[in-house]
């Protein structure tokens, strides 16, 4: 069976026990080796580009008053620049927390479409910590190559090792 049957048939259920027991007795890079690598060489760039935008991220966060520790916090739990910078402008200005949520509310709204979207892409077991960890960490970009990508989304089946590369890489350059 090709790599790709593999992965379809092991996230769909199609795999027959023994299919199954052998393809978990294989090594991991056995098994995953080529999604490893795709999640690698789609991770890298964006991380790169990340890292740059988590520079102007920092200047941004410095000039309105945060010191290093506060700006890491605000970016390790904003995961979008946009708002994250939109967030910094609100602090500047000197406005409240209600209004610094009601603008970040609106510059992220895009992502409630896109985790609908990427939800459909999931099969229908994937365990909710799941679907609320990449509903979490999705991105412009995430969703962008992952919604490209044939078959199942879902980071609890086979093309778990495209994903975990990709978010490890976003996780990694973020929060500069």
């Amino acid at each position: 069976m090709e790599i790709a049957e593999t992965r379809n048939a092991f996230a769909t259920g199609a795999l027959a026990d023994g299919e199954r027991r052998a393809h978990r007795e294989m090594g991991l890079l056995a098994r995953h080796g080529e999604a490893l690598r795709e999640g690698i060489r789609d991770g890298v760039p964006i991380a790169l580009g990340y890292l740059a935008v988590s520079f102007s991220l920092g200047i941004a966060a410095r000039k309105v008053g945060l010191d290093a520790v506060q700006a890491f916090f605000a970016s390790l739990f904003n995961n979008a620049s946009a708002g994250e910078y939109a967030g910094f402008a609100v602090i500047g200005a000197g406005g409240s927390l209600l209004e610094m949520a009601v603008v970040m509310l609106v510059a992220n709204a895009r992502y409630l479409l896109m985790s609908c979207s990427m939800a459909q892409r999931f099969s229908p077991k994937t365990p909710l910590i799941h679907r609320v960890l990449v509903g979490f960490d999705l991105t412009d970009e995430l969703f962008g190559i992952a919604i490209a990508r044939q078959g199942v989304a879902d980071p609890t089946t086979a093309t778990a090792p495209w994903w975990w590369p990709f978010l490890a890489g976003r996780l990694v350059a973020w929060p500069g």
